[in-house]
């Protein structure tokens, strides 16, 4: 992932309560060497706005009071191939912020799973 605070704009229009917050940008670019359906699993303690592929997918304007794992889960349709996913981080409401992603495959049968990674394609966080 990479880190910033240009370009929010381009995330998502400044609203109340958005307005006069610093943002940190963080993006990854995801590869999928086949089609597949996932869960992108948010954790954050702080407003969030994600994009995908350049389309909001979630808008959070305030967060939970306590980082927990997969407090927001996206999904996704990845084709073969690339996507990115950028995520806005609000900073300055508590103390402390901070995410966390993961990604997990939805679409794998009970035998795939059962089988083992070896029997599945993961996506390749890039």
């Amino acid at each position: 992932m990479t880190a910033g605070t240009e370009g929010y704009t381009a995330i998502r229009k400044p609203e109340p309560p958005d307005q006069g917050r610093e943002w940190v940008l963080l993006r990854c670019r995801v590869r999928c060497e086949e089609p597949m359906e996932l869960a992108a699993r948010f954790g954050y303690d702080g407003p969030l706005a994600v994009r995908v592929d350049g389309i909001e997918a979630a808008y959070d304007p305030y967060g939970p009071r306590r980082p927990m794992p997969d407090t927001l889960s996206v999904p996704i349709s990845a084709g073969r191939g690339t996507f990115t996913v950028i995520a806005a981080l609000g900073s300055g409401v508590r103390t402390t912020t901070g995410v966390s992603l993961r990604f997990e495959r939805t679409d794998l049968t009970q035998s795939a799973v059962i089988a083992g990674p070896g029997a599945y394609r993961l996506p390749i966080v890039e």
